[in-house]
């Protein structure tokens, strides 16, 4: 048996592209569209904390460890929008919540990603999967966008439960028919990505493309990778172990 039969990818930030400089055009463009009198960054320092709440309210858990409520980012962003326009004195939230989402679905992929898909498709023993907080109406149009094909997909709204939390991981593992112990989880952020595979057994590999800073009180990556090619790099060395 492999020691790796299945590398779990995230989305944003790790396949495709979502800088703040993306957001803020999206921003830009919600304020012109919308006529309003103020500029994308001025309502994007107003709405992040706002939105940065959501996130944190979204890891409430029950007893069980199980989160106390979902909404979709469609659902927090509008209310999230609604607030912002209530204090700016104007604009629609759906309006602005589905351009944000629109947005999400037409992300450029980074430069290597489809080369290193392509390889890890070659290796016949491995399976893919995709794991991401993300909406379908988001991810859906940017995967047929890529043309990208996975051997499982599942999204929070389809999972009901944001990462980090146990259950999705726990879920594309299932859907893989891989013990989580058998999977490298691949993404961007330490605290949905890292904890949340460490959390399950799942070997985690971190992109630190932009020379972050490791949170000493969070898990530390089993894996730090410069950019998606050098998982190739820990993929064939395992390989090469257990053949």
């Amino acid at each position: 048996m492999k020691l790796i039969e299945a590398v779990v990818f995230d989305m944003y930030g790790t396949l495709v592209e979502n800088t703040s400089d993306l957001w803020m055009k999206t921003f830009d463009e919600i304020c012109v569209s919308q006529g309003l009198s103020i500029a994308g960054s001025t309502l994007w320092d107003y709405w992040k904390p706002i939105e940065m709440q959501f996130r944190k309210d979204r890891l409430q858990a029950d007893t069980n460890g199980r989160p106390t409520s979902f909404k979709t980012y469609r659902e927090a962003w509008r209310n999230t929008f609604e607030r912002s326009f209530e204090y700016f004195g104007g604009g629609d939230p759906d309006l602005a919540s589905e351009k944000s989402i629109l947005d999400q679905g037409v992300r450029d992929l980074f430069p290597e990603a489809r080369n290193v898909l392509q390889a890890l498709r070659g290796l016949s023993y491995l399976k893919i999967g995709l794991l991401s907080n993300a909406d379908n109406d988001a991810l859906i149009p940017l995967l047929n966008r890529h043309d990208l094909s996975f051997d499982a997909i599942l999204t929070s709204e389809t999972a009901q439960s944001y990462k980090p939390t146990p259950e999705p991981f726990y879920c594309v593992a299932e859907m893989l028919g891989v013990s989580p112990e058998a999977c490298i989880y691949v993404g961007d952020t330490q605290l949905d990505d890292v904890l949340g595979g460490h959390n399950v057994g799942m070997k985690t590999a971190m992109l630190t493309r932009d020379n972050v800073t490791l949170d000493s009180s969070l898990p530390v990556p089993d894996y730090q990778l410069g950019d998606l090619n050098d998982l190739l790099k820990i993929v064939n060395t395992c390989d090469e172990v257990n053949t």
